[in-house]
């Protein structure tokens, strides 16, 4: 409890730093590609230029290993119902998590959608009450894994440019996932899921 607003709130130049540490050169680079990130984040969506133009390949890469042993999203099972399972996931970039931190959220969480709906930075009562399932895509490679650019159709307001949720769990997109590309649990079958693989 802090009653006096004294809480210092995350400083993100500094989270910048140690996200990206052994990527540059100097603190000059970076803190030109941080102030360059922070220009594309406020460019209008539609006309973002993307990673490339403000991180160096090296952190890009590093990002995408994080999803070597796959990437995954939760979605309402309506949707799925109503606009069919193949694809899955949206033609202009379905945002994706990696499936391990997927995994760790749903154990932490056990399912409890108000819980998750917090880590992750989703709207309080978006997703409570509708029946979700989680993708799991094991070969994200296969359906061109990448970092956001902030032009995609799913990116809304709160999208934040670097690869990372403003809850701090990493992000990635994917093109739509082909019947055979994903895995569809409910979350009960994907937390027990999880808990194998722990």
């Amino acid at each position: 409890v802090d009653p006096l607003g004294l809480t210092c709130k995350q400083n993100s130049w500094n989270e910048f730093q140690k996200r990206t540490k052994g990527h540059f050169a100097n603190s000059s680079e970076a803190a030109k590609s941080y102030q360059m990130m922070k220009k594309e984040q406020a460019t209008e969506k539609g006309l973002r230029k993307g990673p490339s133009s403000y991180l160096p390949q090296s952190f890009i890469d590093a990002h995408m290993k994080k999803f070597e042993n796959g990437a995954s999203y939760f979605a309402p099972k309506w949707a799925l119902d109503e606009f069919g399972r193949d694809p899955v996931g949206r033609v202009d970039g379905q945002f994706v998590m990696s499936t391990d931190q997927v995994n760790e959220v749903l154990i932490r969480t056990n399912g409890d959608m108000t819980l998750i709906e917090k880590e992750l930075g989703i709207p309080e009562g978006d997703w409570q009450g509708q029946e979700m399932v989680v993708i799991e895509i094991q070969s994200p490679q296969d359906v061109n894994l990448r970092m956001a650019t902030g032009n995609e159709e799913g990116a809304n307001d709160l999208w934040l440019a670097g690869g990372q949720l403003p809850t701090g769990h990493d992000e990635a997109v994917v093109d739509a996932i082909p019947k055979g590309g994903y895995k569809e649990m409910s979350i009960s079958e994907a937390i027990d899921n999880a808990k194998k693989k722990k």
